[in-house]
């Protein structure tokens, strides 16, 4: 019965003559429901309920379309049994669902003759399923056969019958091509007429459509705006067309490999283009909202799933050559990689890389790249950047243009807290003048975090306040201040946002051209004795992590005080203010904000013993964000 929910659960309606009517569904329990006597009705878009009276029951259903409902008791579920009844629904009528609660929890379907010829099918179906294993390739190919000899069965018995093409549609999907064709060849007139029947001819035809090696015909569908986008635009280019909705959990949990995939290969011409089959559109943009996908957005009103790509499932990823050839496809999420992930692997190998990186010549790269922007004007300049952050207000709050991305759930190892955050980690650095020569040269003064995609930015507040405030003569008029990413991408500072003074945090928008960061997701406060994690430039050695425990959650009060303020073990120092505290998910909890060295003898700072290490808790971030 858990396959036969999976697989009806994703039923995708199509629009085709229909007789609207009533349904009325009745019953009789035998039994002491012992005060549980409410009978479930659903269709998983709708629950509704009807109370058991003298045991029996009574429910009106308004039938729109065909549909599947699925009924189940009260007295069941909460003793943590889910016997769910199916009834396939295709017109009008009355249904009988009785239960005897002495005999088990199965109910006895009578009187709506699509639904028990239905219910027929499935008590021969599931034995042959169940007779299939895993790991065996001889009990599948048996079980697969035994399969084909059931739909052909109910084709000689019921050609023309909703329940037959319904059974074929929901249960065939993952036959041979050739077979699928036979067993819809076989049915009646009506039975391809039908819901399942338009849907099982879609399917063969995008079967054909998306074979490996052909080229998928174009199609355009609607994004969030309303525009309509052609598969065509990016002809040319790699594409992963992927198919996902809002309620598919294995779907939202494949978005962070599947970014990390699209930032591996899209400078090599990796487009993404994900493709919802949500029915609601409010779902499908509040999701996309929360998954913060920085690729092409698409709603599937055309049902581009099943005639365009054969989708049975989600989700369901394609890669598309730049001719439009489909090289090849994977169904389900795979979190090692998949299929996929291999193929792109030999379309683009890499060379070795050693674990061993040159940080001096990542420093010395940047200089031409930030000169280049200075020459192109293409940036704010020292003096601009200064008058805002005069002219905003302390604690003022800004919206933000893109959804934050959502944290993370699943404790991490350090090395791959390292691997997985180190490109949300920035360098904030100058361009100046040495004085001893004409060169305008680039260095690295502090360390700053990627919020969103399009740019959105943090550091500590004392970090702009310093860099601006440096002298304005000379060369320095003309210099501007940037972030780097740990590729060697430049981006100049556009805009100052918002600061909270006491906080010391500020946050501004880079200019990214298009280009997209690698935001870091904001977590939850951290308690004392919790693991944390750094990545900060201390002193100029960039990237450089260190790991610790919290060691206090303090307030500072009075004029001036920071307020709130976690203290940690993990190292940090010069250079390493507005770098990112992580907790072991990988989601930032904390700021680098400042240290206080603690010597025998204070005064005369004699007899050095131990450091105080002082960040910004996570809360004082969000405190600026709308």
């Amino acid at each position: 019965m858990k396959k036969l929910l999976a697989t009806l659960g994703g039923l995708l309606l199509v629009l085709c003559a229909y007789s609207k009517g009533e349904l009325v569904i009745s019953g009789k329990v035998k039994g002491d429901l012992k005060g549980r006597n409410k009978i479930y009705i659903t269709d998983y878009t709708m629950k509704d309920s009807v109370t058991v009276k003298d045991g029996h029951f009574v429910y009106h259903y308004s039938i729109e379309h065909p549909v599947t409902l699925y009924v189940y008791t009260q007295f069941h579920s909460e003793a943590g049994i889910f016997a769910f009844t199916p009834l396939v629904i295709d017109k009008p009528g009355n249904v009988e669902v009785d239960y005897d609660l002495d005999k088990g929890y199965n109910a006895v379907v009578s009187g709506y003759e699509t639904t028990v010829e239905f219910n027929a099918f499935i008590d021969r179906y599931n034995p042959i399923s169940y007779t299939s294993k895993p790991d065996d390739p001889a009990s599948q190919a048996a079980a697969r056969e035994k399969t084909i000899a059931l739909f052909k069965d109910i084709i000689k018995a019921r050609p023309d019958r909703f329940s037959t093409a319904y059974a074929i549609n929901e249960f065939g999907s993952r036959l041979e091509p050739a077979v699928q064709q036979e067993l819809y060849n076989g049915l009646g007139k009506n039975a391809k007429a039908s819901e399942p029947g338009v849907h099982i001819k879609a399917r063969l035809e995008g079967l054909k459509n998306a074979a490996i090696g052909n080229i998928i015909p174009d199609f355009s569908l609607k994004d969030a705006e309303g525009k309509s986008f052609s598969i065509r635009e990016l002809k040319g280019k790699y594409v992963i067309v992927d198919f996902w909705a809002s309620w598919c959990a294995p779907c939202r949990e494949s978005f962070p490999h599947l970014k990390s995939v699209y930032e591996k290969y899209k400078s090599k011409g990796l487009e993404v283009v994900s493709i919802s089959i949500d029915k609601n559109r409010e779902f499908w943009i509040k999701a996309m909202q929360e998954e913060n996908m920085p690729w092409k957005q698409l709603l599937d009103d055309k049902n581009i799933a099943e005639s365009g790509f054969a989708v049975t499932g989600i989700p369901a990823m394609f890669l598309l050559g730049p001719d439009g050839k489909v090289l090849e496809k994977q169904r389900g999420y795979a979190p090692g990689g998949g299929v996929i992930d291999a193929k792109l692997e030999a379309l683009f190998p890499e060379k070795a890389v050693s674990k061993y990186i040159d940080y001096d010549q990542l420093q010395q790269a940047l200089e031409p790249k930030v000169q280049s922007l200075a020459a192109q004007h293409r940036f704010t300049t020292i003096p601009d950047l200064l008058y805002q952050l005069r002219s905003l207000k302390d604690l003022e709050k800004i919206p933000v243009s893109q959804p934050l991305p959502a944290a993370a759930g699943k404790v991490m190892k350090g090395r791959d807290i390292y691997t997985g955050c180190r490109d949300g980690v920035l360098m904030l650095g100058k361009l100046y003048n040495c004085g001893s020569c004409d060169q305008l040269h680039a260095g690295t003064l502090a360390t700053a975090v990627a919020l969103t995609a399009d740019g959105l930015c943090a550091t500590n507040y004392h970090v702009l306040q310093n860099v601006l405030g440096a002298v304005q003569t000379g060369k320095y008029r003309d210099s501007l201040i940037y972030v780097a990413t740990p590729a060697g991408e430049v981006y100049s500072i556009e805009k100052i946002l918002a600061f909270n003074k006491d906080g010391d945090v500020a946050v501004f928008k880079v200019n990214t051209n298009g280009a997209s960061l690698h935001p870091l997701a904001l977590g939850e406060p951290a308690e004392v004795g919790d693991v944390v994690h750094a990545i900060t430039h201390p002193a100029g050695y960039l990237y450089y992590y260190s790991t610790g425990v919290v060691t206090r959650n303090i307030h500072v009060s009075g004029a001036g005080a920071p307020g709130n303020r976690m203290e940690i073990s993990a190292d940090f120092a010069r250079g390493s203010s507005g770098g990112p505290i992580l907790d072991d998910k990988g989601n930032m909890i904390g700021m680098v904000a400042s240290t206080i060295p603690i010597y025998y003898v204070q005064d005369t700072e004699k007899a050095f013993q131990m450091v105080i290490k002082s960040t910004v808790p996570v809360q004082t971030i969000r405190a600026l964000l709308m």
